[in-house]
């Protein structure tokens, strides 16, 4: 997502829209990670199964921040597939 700004001599330019209900994704990233290589799952895999978002972890790799809510919903599949 991206909002117009306009700039000093009247260009309309885009920047990357920031939301502040986003945390970074380092912890649980982790967490997955150990999974994956526990499970021996792809990321694709788990990104599709956890969140219908096969792009998930490497979009994560990279960077991406995720709402609280997305933690808790992979902190549920998580805990959800370690009770299997």
């Amino acid at each position: 997502m991206t909002e117009p700004h306009i700039a000093p001599d009247d260009r309309v330019v885009f920047r990357a829209f920031y939301r502040p209900d986003t945390v970074d994704a380092a912890s649980l990233l982790e967490r997955i990670e150990t999974y994956l290589i526990e499970r021996g799952t792809s990321a694709t895999v788990f990104g599709r199964r956890a969140l219908n978002d096969p792009s998930l972890i490497f979009d994560l790799r990279k960077g991406r921040r995720v709402t609280r809510r997305t933690v808790s919903r992979v902190e549920a599949y998580l805990a959800r597939e370690v009770r299997a």
